[in-house]
């Protein structure tokens, strides 16, 4: 597509930074997604009138979950990655509240309460987790959320038998969230 300001072009950058974050390479993801989202302004601005904003709206979510995931896995200066996350999460929130009703109930926020896990604002992710409704795979996301909250709280209990919960629909998702159950519930307790 080159500099082309085209919704193909829109399109072939989101399903390339998707095809990234399925092989889990966020920086080549992050690259895609922001790329999308330039082609997707220039591509509006050119055609003089207003795009489906859907695939804005995604490209901002996606973008957010990579930095996030980004994050997740630095051993240090995570605070900046998480912050981007909260910035595209912002974008992704405002765009898609001009097409459908989004608030605290919507699945969109599991990945504030990752940010607020990531940063060690586990009330703050709590909060979230209590009020958002999901189903299917992003039930267990929620209830790994959960879980690192609560262990990082002291209230080991609760933790428990949200992991116990805790099933991806991918195998290699389960291995991935006790790592990071693991990687989180160190931090917060200083190992």
């Amino acid at each position: 597509c080159g500099n082309q300001a085209s919704m193909v072009c829109v399109s072939v950058s989101y399903n390339l930074g998707s095809g990234y974050i399925d092989q889990r390479d966020y920086e080549k993801a992050i690259s895609a997604f922001e790329s999308a989202i330039t082609r997707f302004h220039s591509a509006e601005a050119s055609s003089g009138r207003n795009l489906d904003k859907r695939l804005l709206a995604s490209a901002h979510q996606y973008l957010a979950y990579s930095y996030v995931k980004m994050a997740d896995s630095l051993t240090s200066d995570q605070s900046a990655q998480y912050k981007k996350a909260d910035q595209e999460l912002d974008h992704a929130i405002s765009v898609l509240k001009e097409i459908e009703k989004v608030d605290e109930t919507s699945p969109i926020n599991l990945i504030r309460a990752r940010i607020h896990v990531g940063l060690g604002q586990y009330d703050s992710a709590l909060k979230i987790l209590k009020e958002v409704k999901v189903t299917g795979p992003n039930e267990a996301t929620m209830n790994l959320l959960f879980a690192v909250s609560y262990k990082c709280k002291g209230d080991v209990a609760n933790s428990a038998e949200y992991m116990n919960r805790f099933r991806p629909p991918d195998p290699s998702e389960t291995q991935e969230g006790f790592e990071y159950f693991n990687k989180l519930t160190g931090i917060c307790r200083g190992e």
